[in-house]
């Protein structure tokens, strides 16, 4: 079989990144908040690979799946408020920004909760900041809708 410099599953990848890109620099989002975002993302899955093990959870490929398209979501989920916000015309540099903060909040203790699974073997209830980011949205939403309306 021969072997092709273009395979199908980089050129995904490659247009997923490269359109994520120009969204987030035509939004205007801190390359520094992304990326720190971004490390915290990967620091979580792999922290949350090693804990699996620890505790004796199969670490299958449809976990390894759902794991990647769950942190590509929490990026994705940044650019929707991002997007929204700038649709709707507001100021958005402090409210995207308190929304990144919250999820590298949640990421961060994440990573703790895998250590302390690491170190004990117990695993620790964790909370998620996408129903607390959620609710703040909504929370936004209703009030930006109470003002137009008025």
């Amino acid at each position: 079989m021969k072997e092709t410099i273009l395979n199908s599953d980089s050129v995904i990848i490659n247009t997923i990144i490269a359109v994520a890109t120009s969204f987030y620099l035509y939004i205007g989002i801190r390359e520094e908040a992304l990326i720190a975002l971004s490390l915290l993302l990967i620091i979580d899955f792999v922290t949350g690979l090693i804990a699996s093990y620890k505790v004796g959870e199969p670490i299958t490929s449809k976990v390894l799946k759902i794991g990647v398209l769950t942190k590509f979501g929490t990026i994705l989920l940044i650019l929707t408020i991002a997007l929204l916000i700038k649709i709707m015309g507001v100021k958005y540099e402090e409210f995207l920004y308190g929304g990144i903060i919250m999820l590298a909040l949640g990421e961060a203790y994440s990573i703790f909760a895998n250590y302390h699974c690491m170190k004990t073997g117990e695993r620790l209830k964790e909370f998620t900041v996408t129903s607390l980011i959620a609710e703040k949205i909504r929370r936004f939403i209703e009030g930006f809708m109470n003002v137009g309306g008025k």
